[in-house]
């Protein structure tokens, strides 16, 4: 018994002597002093821009610190934007009668590819600090780079937007207008880091884009032919439709602003433990006026019930609903 003590008493001592021995490595993980660079950033100046951030890595502390620093320029634009309410060059007239968060959500969209890292610092095992900085003349050159070949792309495609037909115009429109009006923050940033940085082409092209995408909505048209038995189908892709402003007329021969989609489909019946299932297949085809077909689409779905075929049938085109409302109804019909 007394040996048994005594082998306890070691074995304690030990397990003291570990937990003493095991202190001084918690030492490795105390988080040191942050650096004074993080602490007290540099401030904005002529030449340059600057942004702090950490992170769990590198990388991630990289990340934040360049949406630091687009956050912060974010701030100074707004608050140039705020202070000149009597000035009417381009997009200022807007942004003047905007809050100041929309500003700065809109500069956040920008992608700062054009920096250096200045400063990093590791915390501890998982936890750097960093400081960014952003060479404002360089910064504006990649900016003006990349609005120039954004615009150049869309005013290329639009020299031949004569061959297309009506349906791949709006296409063109459509993708175009959305394209352009993320640009509004490149826009922003420019005009606020060049004051020698015009605005006027990009927001006349914008204007002209809108305006003749107003016109081609205008005159343009959809008409639909169908059987009895997809007639219910037919009026589901007119619903869905009525949301894009896109007029739907009867069918109109010869017409080039006119667009006919034509629907049939194939049903089959079954019933099988209790249960009356009724599977459809849609076939969707987009004509024009000359009755080409220039896009199709084949969508299937299966309705259930246990009551009837026709409770069934009408599930199917409750799911064929669902179904382009998923896809939107644009894609199906082969608009990007």
């Amino acid at each position: 018994m007394r040996i048994s003590v005594n082998i306890l008493l070691a074995l304690l001592a030990l397990s003291f002597g570990g937990c003493s021995v095991g202190k001084p490595s918690q030492a490795l993980h105390v988080e040191k002093q942050l650096p004074l660079w993080y602490i007290t950033p540099p401030v904005n100046n002529g030449v340059f821009i600057y942004g702090v951030g950490d992170g769990i890595n590198r990388e991630e502390a990289i990340k934040s610190a360049l949406d630091n620093l687009v956050s912060k320029l974010g701030i100074t634009i707004s608050s140039q934007y705020n202070s000149a309410t009597n000035t009417q060059k381009g997009y200022r007239e807007y942004f003047t009668q905007t809050s100041s968060s929309d500003i700065r959500s809109e500069v956040s969209k920008i992608r700062i590819s054009n920096y250096e890292v200045v400063e990093v610092h590791k915390q501890n095992y998982k936890h750097f600090v960093t400081l960014v900085s952003s060479d404002k003349k360089i910064l504006t050159e990649s900016l003006l780079k990349t609005l120039n070949q954004i615009y150049k792309k869309i005013e290329d495609k639009q020299k031949y937007i004569s061959d297309m037909n009506i349906l791949s115009r709006y296409s063109f429109y459509k993708e175009s207008q959305q394209t352009l009006s993320q640009t509004l923050s490149t826009l922003l940033v420019l005009d606020s880091l060049d004051k020698d940085f015009d605005d006027a082409p990009y927001l006349k092209t914008m204007q002209i884009l809108n305006n003749d995408f107003d016109l081609l909505l205008k005159n343009m048209s959809i008409s639909f032919s169908s059987s009895k038995e997809s007639r219910a189908f037919a009026n589901a892709v007119k619903t869905a439709l009525s949301e894009t402003k896109i007029a739907i007329k009867p069918n109109s021969q010869n017409d080039k602003n006119n667009i006919n989609i034509s629907l049939s489909h194939k049903l089959d019946k079954a019933f099988s433990h209790g249960v009356y299932i009724a599977k459809s297949s849609v076939l969707i085809e987009v004509k024009d006026e000359k009755k080409n077909i220039i896009h199709s689409e084949q969508i299937n779905v299966v309705g259930y019930s246990p009551q009837s075929d026709d409770i069934a049938m009408s599930d199917s085109v409750e799911n064929f609903k669902q179904e382009i409302q998923k896809r939107d109804v644009l894609k199906i019909l082969g608009v990007n």
